[in-house]
């Protein structure tokens, strides 16, 4: 994972783990949510696990670009959450939906990418390299990739729904065309860790 942050396509600098545990925790306080992350830093930045479903963000050390969500009002508050990071001009977003709130897994598979379509307008097949995990290691897990042209720029598209039983994950990715390689390889290891992170719950 570290190499492909270091990567010349989507290159970010590393973070002392101090400063990026600080950064976590003001993260998590301006989404009032000091009840449902939990604080914590790798070599390249912050960090938060959402303490009910397991999943764990690793954000990148541009802490203006990091944020964590909280979805869904009271009184199930912490039950939809997301987390967002930039890394080298590619967007990386990932949801954590308790099942019973989102209609469970196949109906996510069946909404996401559809919702992802209405809001790109036309979309093309994305014909680059994919990297995907052993299925071996994963669990039920969906992928679409697309191409799309946005005001006269051309992005790589992806969005990834993962079960995990009581939770879905939901990942969407979007980078310049020329880093499309490297954000599906970084998206796919992100997943694996998420998977991991939640089975330790």
């Amino acid at each position: 994972m570290f190499l492909v942050f270091a990567s010349p396509a989507l290159a970010q600098s590393k973070m002392d783990k101090a400063a990026a545990r600080a950064a976590s925790a003001t993260l998590i306080a301006k989404a009032d949510a000091g009840e449902i992350f939990m604080p914590g830093a790798w070599e390249w930045g912050p960090t938060a696990r959402h303490e009910r479903s397991g999943m764990l963000c690793l954000f990148a050390s541009n802490a203006s670009a990091n944020s964590v969500t909280i979805n869904d009002p009271e009184p199930t508050r912490g039950d939809d959450v997301s987390c967002r990071t930039v890394v080298g001009g590619a967007i990386f977003s990932h949801f954590a939906s308790r099942a019973s709130l989102v209609g469970g897994y196949p109906n996510v598979v069946a909404m996401a990418p559809q919702a992802l379509k209405a809001r790109l307008g036309e979309v093309k097949s994305y014909s680059g390299k994919t990297f995907d995990l052993p299925g071996k290691d994963m669990p039920p897990l969906h992928i679409e990739r697309f191409m799309t042209d946005q005001r006269g720029a051309l992005l790589y598209e992806r969005v990834a729904v993962m079960d995990m039983g009581d939770w879905v994950i939901t990942q969407r990715v979007t980078a310049p065309i020329a880093s499309g390689p490297a954000a599906d390889r970084l998206a796919g290891i992100n997943l694996g860790a998420i998977a991991a992170s939640m089975r330790s719950q």
